[in-house]
């Protein structure tokens, strides 16, 4: 993960910015599609003159109300939506009531995962609003934050919101692994705001979007090679159009790379970009491949609900993590990792919940682990052993400002000492053994019981990732 920042960050250094006006591409059209479908239950609460926080169940936006905003008690809610954006990143978010619009702007807050953001440069995230005729619009100004790992912006009324990428090189199949020798397409797509059409008063603070035709002058590159080579994989124009350079053919190499997941790198030159107020000219594209040949993924879910998260009882954790181990014996790596952890759940008593400090969770998967590999016999498959290196638990802080008892002022409720017990555990995993065979499959040890939950799953990757 750090090569992959790494390498981004170098991509974004490298690209000049300059005040040149962007020119007017006829060949755009508006960023119009169908209304997303909803995705689990809506979260509602009721907010009132004096303002508040209020965070998505999956703990990606987060919408802070300021006082004077609402001039009555209103139920606020959102709910997660699919994302039909172009460009767009994870889902969709209808904030409702809809077409309120507030006294005080509204700050919206998408937070973003970097391992989502690690295949573009994260200074080209931006947020959008979807009417009800299906047209997008961009916010004109907005705030990224690479630290926190966020992008924000004000709001004047609700709608559906999402967040996208200006810019972004994709896949066009859709197949971020690629099993040795297999070829997919690469693709360039932009999404701009129309510098023709103005804002309307009912959208003060966003501009209609558009799709943007990048120029026909690209130049590519596989792992800082130009056209890429035997060892990396190669790149040439797609047969479909050869007039249109937004396409490229890539080959995987013959065997697994040691530089991997590779890097497709796309520099779109004379082309100018405007965003927030500054023009991005000859920008650089990433994208990273996983190039596996025999590969296991295994995926990793922990959740607890009660005692075991909170001292109040009524929080529920969710813990993910997943990795994808190349099975090559002594050659034998890790490909891929991450790590997920998310407060599903915060109910208390009719308590106001905030997120005062993120923690890693009770799942982390730590670099530097131990790969032994038993080579397979007549009568058994070869057999995979993983020992991680141990972490220590942290789960989140949270704060619960709770209604006032009597005549009494509200008070605040901190998980604080569940906290401090859980980090005298280590995290999960920490150790996994599991057969090399095809298909997916439950390793031993899984728990299904009210409040506790803990299941481990393995699967072969399949040549149509």
């Amino acid at each position: 993960m750090k090569k992959i920042m790494g390498f981004t960050f170098l991509l974004f250094s490298i690209t000049s910015w300059s005040q040149d006006e962007l020119k007017q591409d006829t060949t755009s059209r508006p960023a119009i599609t169908e209304i997303g479908k909803p995705i689990g239950n809506k979260m509602s609460r009721e907010v009132g003159k004096e303002g508040e926080s209020l965070m998505s169940p999956d703990g990606v936006v987060e919408l802070i109300i300021p006082p004077g905003a609402l001039t009555k008690k209103t139920n606020i809610s959102i709910q997660t939506m699919t994302n039909t954006l172009p460009n767009g990143n994870g889902q969709a978010y209808r904030l409702e009531p809809s077409g309120i619009h507030f006294a005080q702007p509204v700050k919206i807050i998408f937070h973003y995962d970097p391992e989502e953001s690690a295949d573009s440069t994260q200074w080209l995230l931006a947020i959008a609003m979807q009417d009800d005729t299906g047209l997008w619009y961009g916010l004109q100004e907005s705030v990224i934050d690479t630290v926190a790992k966020t992008v924000s912006g004000l709001i004047d009324h609700f709608s559906v919101w999402a967040s996208f990428d200006h810019l972004k090189l994709r896949p066009v199949f859709g197949h971020y692994r690629l099993k040795v020798k297999q070829v997919e397409g690469i693709g360039i797509w932009g999404v701009d705001m129309s510098p023709t059409q103005q804002t309307i008063a009912s959208h003060e603070r966003v501009r209609p979007l558009r799709s943007w035709r990048p120029p026909q002058s690209v130049a590519w590159f596989v792992n800082l090679v130009k056209g890429g080579n035997a060892e990396y994989g190669t790149l040439e124009m797609a047969d479909m159009d050869e007039s249109d350079r937004r396409f490229n053919r890539y080959t995987a190499p013959d065997k697994v790379p040691g530089w991997n997941p590779v890097f497709i790198m796309a520099k779109l030159m004379g082309a100018s970009f405007t965003f927030n107020g500054r023009t991005c000219r000859n920008p650089i594209l990433a994208l990273s491949l996983l190039i596996y040949d025999e590969a296991y993924e295994v995926s990793i879910y922990h959740s607890t609900d009660g005692g075991a998260g909170s001292v109040l009882g009524n929080v529920a954790f969710l813990d993910t993590g997943r990795f994808v181990i190349s099975v090559n014996g002594d050659q034998s790596r890790i490909l891929e990792r991450t790590n997920k952890n998310t407060v599903s759940d915060l109910t208390y008593a009719g308590c106001k919940p905030k997120i005062k400090k993120t923690g890693w969770g009770t799942i982390h998967i730590l670099e530097g682990e131990t790969i032994t590999i038993t080579p397979a016999t007549f009568f058994s498959p070869a057999k995979v052993e993983i020992q991680f290196i141990p972490a220590k638990i942290q789960l989140p802080l949270l704060e619960f400002t709770c209604p006032p008892i009597g005549k009494g002022k509200p008070y605040v409720l901190t998980n604080q000492l569940a906290k401090d017990f859980s980090e005298y555990s280590n995290t999960l995993p920490q150790n996994i053994r599991f057969d090399a065979i095809p298909g997916l499959h439950t390793l031993p040890g899984t728990i299904d019981r009210p409040g506790l939950y803990y299941k481990v799953t393995v699967r072969q990757l399949t040549d149509d990732e």
